[in-house]
């Protein structure tokens, strides 16, 4: 009898269940650590590969903060930030 074991394939369509809740946890924390008020209105999800980051924000550096943190994490070109200046 011979096993043949499946071929390990990346997540095309980025990850799910426990890896997905997981990224996006990390990414709110840590973005609650780092900016504190400043991400209080931000919205974090999972939209297929992408993090997607939504809301409010108070300047300009606070966007390219926000993003930056989101991007050392889940890497970059794959957060699309929806970030608005109050």
């Amino acid at each position: 009898m011979v096993l043949i074991l499946p071929e390990v394939q990346s997540e095309p369509f980025g990850p799910k269940g426990a890896a997905a809740a997981g990224l996006v946890a990390a990414i709110r924390a840590a973005l609650l650590a780092e900016c504190g008020e400043e991400a209080d209105a931000v919205t974090v999800r999972l939209l297929g590969t992408y993090i997607i980051l939504e809301g409010l924000v108070p300047n300009e550096d606070a966007v390219w903060r926000i993003r930056t943190i989101a991007e050392e994490i889940a890497g970059a070109g794959s957060v699309q930030a929806r970030l608005f200046r109050q």
